[in-house]
C-alpha cells in the first residue's frame, strides 16, 4: 500500500470514528438528562452522573450515568448478564443464576447461616412472621405460608434452615409467576397495612420519564409492561436470585436481565429486580450501549439509568430526598468502577 493510499485510509477511518462518536452522543442526549457530555473526559475514564429531578411519584427516584468501557458492546452486554457480584461485592451474601422455568437445583446453595447482623435479623424476622403483622414485602398468603413452613420445620435450634425452606417456596412461586407473565403481572405486597402493586409502581416511574420511555419502548413492551400479550420470555437472557446484606436487614431478590439488539449495533438492556423481600418495591436498571472507538480500538459508550421505588422516600421532603439521590449515585459510581475493573481483568 503506497503512502497516499495509507494516509487516505487512515483519514477515512478517523473521520468514520468521529462520526460514530458524534452520532452516539447525539442519541444519548436526545433522551437523557445529559445536555453536555465531555467526550474527552469520558475517554479519560470519567464516569459522569446526574441525579434525576424530584418525582411527583412519592416513592420514586431516578439517576443517570454515562461512561466508556474499553470492550465491544457484545462483550459488555455479556458481562452485565453473567458476572457474579458475590466475588467482588461484600454486601452480596448469595447469588445464583436460575433457569426459566425455575428448577429445584437453582437455589440448592441458598444458605442463610451468617454472622452478619443483616442476615441474622432477616432470619429472626422470618421465624416471627404472622400474616397480620408482617413487614416483609410479600402478600398475606405468602406470610401465612412462611409461618406454616417455619412451624413445620420443627427444630428451633436451626432457624436459618427453617427460614431457608420457607423462602424457597416464596421464591419458586414468584419465579414461576414471572415465567408466565413477565412484568405484566406481579403479585402485590401487603405490608404495614398497605397494598403495593410493583407493576403499578414501575409504570408510575416511567410515566415521568417520557424520553426514556420512548427510547426503550419496544424493549419495555417485550418485558410485559404493555400487557401479557407483548411479553417475550426469550429476551430474558439471564435470571438470578440474590441475598443482599444491608446493614439494617438482608433482603432476598429475584431479577431478570432483558436484552435487545438493534440493527445499527446498539444494544439495550433492562436489569429488573422484580421481587424484593424488603428495602424497595421495584428496581430497574436500563442500559444503552453504542459501538465507538478509543485510541483506534473498539469500545462502548454506555448510558445507564437507575429507577427505584422505595417506601423510605414517602416520608422524605426536599433536601432529604435530594440527599437520598446523591447517595444512590455514589453507589452507582462504585458499581460502575467495579464492573469496569472486573471486565478489564477478565479480558487479560
Amino acid at each position: 500500500m503506497n503512502t497516499v493510499v495509507r494516509w487516505l485510509t487512515f483519514t477515512l477511518c478517523a473521520v468514520s470514528a468521529i462520526a460514530a462518536e458524534e452520532a452516539a452522543l447525539a442519541q444519548l442526549k436526545s433522551f437523557s438528562c445529559f445536555e453536555d457530555v465531555s467526550w474527552s473526559a469520558l475517554k479519560g475514564g470519567e464516569v459522569q452522573t446526574q441525579r434525576g429531578s424530584l418525582m411527583k411519584f412519592r416513592r420514586g427516584m431516578m439517576g443517570e450515568s454515562c461512561y466508556i468501557v474499553k470492550a465491544t458492546p457484545a462483550a459488555v452486554a455479556h458481562a452485565l448478564q453473567t458476572f457474579d457480584p458475590s466475588g467482588e461485592d461484600s454486601s452480596v451474601h448469595f447469588h445464583s443464576s436460575i433457569h426459566n422455568p425455575i428448577q429445584d437445583s437453582d437455589l440448592a446453595k441458598l444458605n442463610l447461616e451468617s454472622s452478619r447482623y443483616g442476615v441474622k435479623r432477616f432470619v429472626s424476622k422470618t421465624m416471627a412472621v404472622v400474616p397480620e403483622q408482617n413487614d416483609f414485602f410479600i402478600s398475606k398468603a405468602e406470610a401465612a405460608q412462611i409461618q406454616k413452613t417455619v412451624k413445620a420445620a420443627g427444630n428451633p435450634c436451626k432457624p436459618a434452615e427453617a427460614a431457608r425452606r420457607a423462602w424457597l417456596e416464596v421464591l419458586k412461586a414468584r419465579a414461576t409467576e414471572f415465567d408466565q407473565t413477565g412484568l405484566a403481572k406481579l403479585s402485590v405486597y401487603e405490608t404495614g397495612g398497605s397494598t403495593v402493586d410493583p407493576v403499578a409502581d414501575t409504570k408510575s416511574l416511567f410515566a415521568e420519564l417520557p424520553g426514556i420511555s420512548s427510547e426503550f419502548e419496544p424493549l419495555l413492551a417485550e418485558t410485559g409492561l404493555e400487557g401479557a400479550s407483548t411479553f417475550r420470555k426469550e429476551i430474558a437472557g439471564h435470571l438470578y436470585s440474590e441475598v443482599i446484606n444491608y446493614d439494617i436487614q438482608a433482603t432476598l431478590e429475584l431479577g431478570a436481565i432483558f436484552t435487545r439488539k438493534l440493527p445499527d449495533g446498539r444494544i439495550q438492556i433492562l436489569d429488573a429486580i422484580y421481587f424484593s423481600s424488603g428495602i424497595f418495591y421495584i428496581s430497574m436498571c436500563l442500559y444503552e450501549l453504542w459501538p465507538v472507538q478509543v485510541d483506534g480500538k473498539p469500545a462502548t459508550l454506555v448510558w445507564r439509568g437507575d429507577l427505584l421505588s422505595t417506601p423510605t422516600l414517602e416520608v422524605t421532603r426536599g433536601v432529604e430526598r435530594i440527599a437520598y439521590g446523591k447517595v444512590m449515585m455514589v453507589e452507582v459510581r462504585k458499581s460502575i468502577e467495579s464492573f469496569r475493573k472486573r471486565l478489564a481483568k477478565a479480558q487479560k
